[in-house]
């Protein structure tokens, strides 16, 4: 769970003001509506688009039903209109229009509304982007978080918008290392804290302890048992390859494990929640598809378990209810995604789900504080790709030239071989779902876009190159069955090749100009390798480094050579690689001896 805060793209001074196209009208509306509240604003703005002569029916439809959702929000009875108005003015748009019939449905009499009375305010936009969340107090008051920046975990007073850093545990010898995920106690006394191990604090900053951890395992703490004895907690063992559910005491000791799960992305959601009165816990998996997660409700001492969701949708669990008689959960059941209410009793699902709010969006939950308040924070992101001419001669680069038109580029971008077009990896609106990132491929001699998404169910992770032949775009990401690998992704028909496929994240993939043979890097210093695409064969590249140094690569354009540069080291080595100093390596491939040729010092930066 983290904040992830607006990356701000400067505009061109002197550049032709041209009138807003409908997508950038509704990206504005997007960002006016989420990243600054302003609903009325942002229905404004939908309404121009929506009225634009010759805008596109699929984008008036949605920026009706964005009228709709905002006017719902606000309790207003012209949402009923509006939605009547896409079902049938838009029933050519089957997505939008089946949206829109749902809302309706859910406001018939008798039916469970969204609710008009529910709230919705910002209490803080962080100032850096490197934030990694923790929780919220039960009494609503306190945001424990970890901001990278400084890497101490710290507090922040909600009310008086005073922070307190708790912890100072960075020096100069572990200028890497920093806080993660954390959770207050229910007394609000104490706060529990990854630091490489599971670790506890007073909230005065005094007595910190370590509970339990080891170099082969990842921890991260879940919830406090309601009595404050105990510390829930997800264990990610290494060498296993599983993650597994465990209580861990309070005052430190060997963990209790309740469940343990698969190594598949995301088996075990970032969420599990105790109930309030302690006896349950609640958390979302995956299923055994992989294609979907459903929500499972565990007794405390895993004696016993329940399946509350059927695992047609992706259900996520945000937290219990105070009265402890229902889950708080997100889900897409109904195409996008919404948080839901689920009544509970003993453990068991005790009634149907119920809609609080529609239109969710990418959130990730802090908590629920006593009152029944959710504390969420919301990914907001925003980018784009220019190109610019430079004179070599004259040492001058021309002023950018922005590319991308009603998206939202993640970065990859990456010419074509014959130098007309351009491709890049993005997404839509101003937040992002992984699911939904695509290939944009760019006419430099039209001025035109055509968008190319995976065929099947495939989740990219990061967009790199063309393939030699200018045929696939490389890229990175899990297929429907949660395997990590690098793919090739047609740019005409959308389908998805498998060119490698580890058990293990795999970066940095690269072509070798033959088309035959791509490099790639396995995470966490596991190894760089080259794969012959004809044999499916795999050759690891000696670096001469210590097994486990963690290294970033490139291929020379005529695929003879290997620039690499290390920049970790195992820490159990004692190699640690200090981040103001690093060193650049050449070597011949595939076995050749590296060269050092250049040191980075303190002040420099290189990738």
């Amino acid at each position: 769970m983290s904040f992830r805060s607006v990356l701000l793209i400067c505009g061109m001074a002197g550049a032709i003001l041209a009138a807003d196209s409908g997508n950038d009208l509704f990206q504005k509306g997007l960002a006016k509506e989420r990243a600054e509240g302003d609903v009325r604003g942002a229905i404004q703005l939908y309404q121009r688009v929506a009225s634009m002569p010759g805008v596109e029916r699929k984008l008036a439809a949605e920026a009706l039903f964005r009228i709709a959702e905002c006017q719902q929000g606000l309790g207003n009875a012209e949402a009923r209109k509006t939605y009547e108005r896409i079902v049938h003015d838009f029933a050519d748009q089957r997505d939008v229009a089946g949206r829109a019939g749902n809302r309706l449905a859910a406001l018939k009499p008798g039916a469970t509304p969204v609710s008009t009375e529910l709230s919705t305010r910002r209490v803080w936009v962080p100032p850096s982007a490197g934030l990694l969340a923790g929780s919220i107090s039960p009494d609503g008051r306190f945001l424990s978080y970890a901001d990278l920046t400084g890497g101490e975990l710290t507090v922040r007073d909600l009310v008086t918008g005073e922070t307190r850093q708790v912890t100072h545990n960075r020096t100069s010898e572990n200028p890497r290392e920093y806080a993660h995920i954390s959770v207050i106690s229910p007394d609000q006394k104490k706060i529990a804290f990854a630091w490489g191990s599971l670790r506890v604090i007073d909230w005065d900053g005094s007595n910190q302890k370590t509970l339990y951890g080891n170099s082969e395992v990842y921890l991260v703490p879940n919830a406090w048992s309601s009595d404050g004895r105990e510390i829930l907690a997800t264990i990610s063992t290494g060498r296993a390859r599983t993650r597994q559910l465990a209580w861990i005491p309070a005052t430190g000791g060997p963990p209790r494990v309740l469940k343990t799960f698969g190594w598949q992305a995301q088996a075990l959601g970032p969420v599990a929640a105790v109930s309030p009165d302690g006896r349950f816990i609640a958390y979302d998996a995956a299923t055994s598809e992989g294609k979907n997660r459903a929500i499972y409700v565990l007794a405390r001492d895993g004696s016993s378990e329940t399946a509350v969701t059927d695992g047609v949708a992706t259900d996520e669990v945000f937290g219990w209810m105070p009265d402890g008689k229902a889950l708080l959960f997100a889900t897409n059941r109904t195409g996008a995604r919404e948080l839901w209410t689920l009544p509970v009793h003993e453990g068991r699902k005790a009634g149907e789900p119920s809609l609080v709010k529609a239109d969710l969006g990418r959130v990730d939950p802090l908590g629920i504080t006593r009152d029944g308040s959710l504390l969420y924070s919301r990914h907001v992101t925003e980018g784009q790709v220019y190109t610019a001419s430079i004179d070599w001669n004259k040492g001058k680069v021309s002023i950018p030239v922005s590319i991308a038109r009603g998206v939202v580029p993640e970065g990859g971008a990456d010419w074509s071989p014959n130098g007309k077009e351009a491709a890049y990896v993005a997404h839509r609106g101003t937040e992002r779902e992984s699911n939904d990132r695509f290939v944009v491929v760019h006419s430099f001699e039209t001025g035109q876009d055509r968008v190319v998404g995976p065929k099947e169910q495939f989740r990219i992770n990061d967009g790199y190159s063309w393939s030699p032949d200018g045929k696939s775009y490389l890229v990175t990401g899990t297929d429907a069955k949660a395997r990590y690998g690098a793919y090739g992704i047609d740019l005409k028909t959308g389908d998805v090749r498998v060119l490698v496929q580890r058990e293990v994240t795999v970066q940095q993939p690269q072509w070798f100009p033959d088309g035959k043979q791509i490099i790639y890097v396995l995470t966490e210093g596991r190894g760089v390798f080259i794969r012959n695409l004809e044999t499916g064969t795999d050759r690891e590249v000696q670096l001469g480094m210590p097994a486990g140094t963690r290294v970033t690569v490139a291929v020379s354009p005529d695929g003879r050579q290997l620039a690499f540069s290390p920049f970790a080291a195992p820490m159990d080595q004692g190699l640690e690689v200090d981040i103001r100093y690093r060193t650049l390596y050449v070597m011949p491939l595939p076995d050749g001896l590296p060269t050092r040729v250049h040191e980075l010092v303190s002040g420099e930066r290189g990738t």
